[in-house]
């Protein structure tokens, strides 16, 4: 599903197996995706650099909420194009089983830095990077990402799992991740599908 709509929602649905992106919001001003179970989108086997696929994609979204979803066996969960900016929130959301979870980059066009709020989730049992910043000369600011459980309480690991300010390689230097105090282990009853 691809959308452009001011004041969009996507609630309570199930996809399965959608060989692309099963969302992608666009210039969307106070969107929410909530309750919603996303399993094996955006080919899990898929390893090329050509082809970039996942779960959801977001471009240009402010005033926006991503919550209490379910990710499960897919390739990219969450793919940032430009302007995603920290009035949009994704929080307790469930991951496993997700070679990246975030990944940061632009649109075409390379219109500015996407650093949206990355609170309160669970992340287990995934297999890459948790949080990856690409094109870093424009996505130049920092992401907050506290109080979220990463798959482990040891500091060593939760650092290993981004590809940020931490990595010395990536030239220009890449923005930080701001993750501390993190979650030490998943609190299931609040991050994940709605109960009720």
């Amino acid at each position: 599903m691809h959308v452009w709509t001011t004041g969009f929602a996507f609630e309570r649905n199930a996809v399965f197996n959608c060989p692309n992106y099963a969302l992608q919001m666009e210039f969307i001003r106070h969107g929410d995706a909530s309750c919603n179970w996303f399993r094996n989108c955006g080919s899990p086997e898929d390893t090329t650099a050509a082809i970039v696929t996942g779960v959801t994609f977001y471009n240009d979204v402010k005033e926006s909420e991503i919550h209490h979803n379910e990710f499960e066996w897919s390739w990219f969960a969450v793919s940032l194009g430009s302007f995603v900016d920290s009035t949009t929130d994704f929080h307790h959301n469930h991951f496993s089983h997700i070679n990246r979870v975030v990944d940061v980059g632009v649109t075409e066009d390379h219109r500015g830095p996407s650093h949206p709020n990355f609170n309160y989730n669970c992340i287990e049992s995934c297999d890459y990077f948790n949080i990856y910043m690409n094109a870093c000369s424009i996505n130049d600011l920092a992401i907050d990402a506290r109080n979220t459980y990463w798959g482990s309480a040891s500091d060593g690991f939760i650092r290993s799992r981004f590809r940020d300010c931490n990595d010395a390689t990536s030239i220009p230097p890449c923005p930080c991740v701001v993750y501390e105090p993190f979650l030490t282990e998943c609190d299931a009853a609040e991050a994940g599908i709605c109960g009720d």
